[in-house]
């Protein structure tokens, strides 16, 4: 019995339809993402992507392996690794089941330049119509937080008197002291992964803003201190400010750096990069050793040409005077006039404004008077 011609269009054939489990119908591709909510990863740090092959009913297929092809936006920006793996970016990954990649991203992209995101995304080789959607991934900065310098206050005056005194340096870092911090980078793994911030202090001339001495802060530079004997600190003094001055002002500050960014401590209303500090008296003296006799050692290199190092001990504190004087007597430098511990000294001494020639060293005492001659060149 045929069908009546206003009835025709009942007559359809539906295409044919793959119900059976266990055939490649899709893939998932997610990233396990550094910041929660957003499909963004830190540069330069590693991070997951997980694969996986799905039948039509959305199983994960473990049957066999499929091979399967890694597709980028921008393929010299990612390095990618599997562990125990090398693998070309190139390749063809056999998947099975649920796996996880791990990559790095070279280069952040700037949308607001016009630049696309980095994406990735999968397609089969076997069957080029599965392909999954790009999947886009935003790339982040990640430089550690700018610290707050507390101590010595702005302006704080240092009394570089004695060796065996201290100044501590001092700053509040935040927390976390950089983004890329317990950062879980993989769903297969527990482990919490940070980046480890350095601390340095530095310390600068406050009339030329070139000549400085950069030093870790304490505990190989994780602790939010530093402290410093007035022996190190003069000894930082004297690289930064010339060693003829008697006094010089210094500005301190601090860079904390991941290994790739560097970030400086939080700057002054006034454009300052730290606090000023102020030392009335450096103490131009290296002290060797806490006991000595009375001596005055000879002068090295003699003869001097730009600079020597006079070495002398005392066998008891007290006011301390070492002069450099002509053959006729003229006083023409005063190197020590400040009272000191007993000890061994040695003290720097720039030679380049005395003409050359023959000139007498004295070093006076409640001890006693000790002399001795050193030759200057030109």
């Amino acid at each position: 019995m045929g069908i009546a011609p206003e009835w025709e269009f009942l007559r359809q054939e539906s295409p044919p339809i793959d119900i059976l489990p266990g055939h490649l119908h899709r893939y998932s591709l997610e990233l396990t993402s550094h910041v929660p909510g957003r499909n963004a990863v830190y540069l330069l740090r590693r991070f997951e992507f997980v694969a996986a092959p799905h039948d039509r009913f959305g199983t994960i297929l473990t049957d066999r392996s499929y091979p399967t092809r890694i597709e980028f936006g921008y393929r010299s920006d990612l390095h990618l690794y599997h562990p125990g793996l090398t693998i070309d970016i190139d390749s063809v990954q056999h998947l099975t089941g649920m796996q996880g990649f791990y990559a790095s991203m070279r280069v952040q992209r700037d949308t607001a330049r016009g630049d696309t995101l980095q994406w990735l995304a999968l397609h089969s080789v076997e069957d080029t119509s599965i392909v999954t959607p790009r999947l886009a991934i935003e790339v982040l900065h990640h430089p550690p937080a700018a610290v707050v310098l507390h101590e010595p206050a702005d302006s704080a005056l240092v009394r570089v008197y004695f060796p065996t005194d201290t100044t501590t340096f001092t700053w509040e870092r935040a927390e976390p002291p950089d983004p890329f911090h317990n950062i879980r980078v993989s769903r297969f793994d527990t482990l919490l992964y940070s980046d480890y911030v350095r601390d340095v202090l530095i310390l600068i001339d406050a009339g030329t803003l070139i000549r400085s001495v950069k030093i870790d802060s304490d505990d190989h530079g994780r602790s939010s201190q530093r402290r410093m004997s007035h022996k190190e600190l003069a000894k930082a003094l004297l690289q930064i400010i010339y060693p003829h001055r008697r006094l010089g002002d210094i500005i301190w500050y601090v860079e904390s750096s991941d290994g790739l960014y560097v970030t400086s401590s939080t700057e002054m209303p006034d454009g300052r990069p730290g606090h000023l500090l102020m030392t009335d008296r450096v103490i131009n003296v290296e002290q060797v050793s806490p006991v000595a006799d009375f001596h005055l050692g000879q002068n090295y290199p003699n003869p001097a040409a730009g600079a020597t190092t006079i070495p002398f001990g005392i066998n008891e504190g007290g006011v301390v005077r070492l002069t450099v004087h002509t053959l006729l007597g003229e006083r023409v430098a005063v190197l020590v006039d400040e009272r000191m511990e007993a000890g061994e000294y040695r003290i720097p001494f720039e030679t380049f404004a005395l003409p050359p020639g023959t000139y007498i060293c004295r070093l006076e005492t409640s001890s006693g008077l000790l002399t001795m001659v050193m030759s200057l060149l030109r």
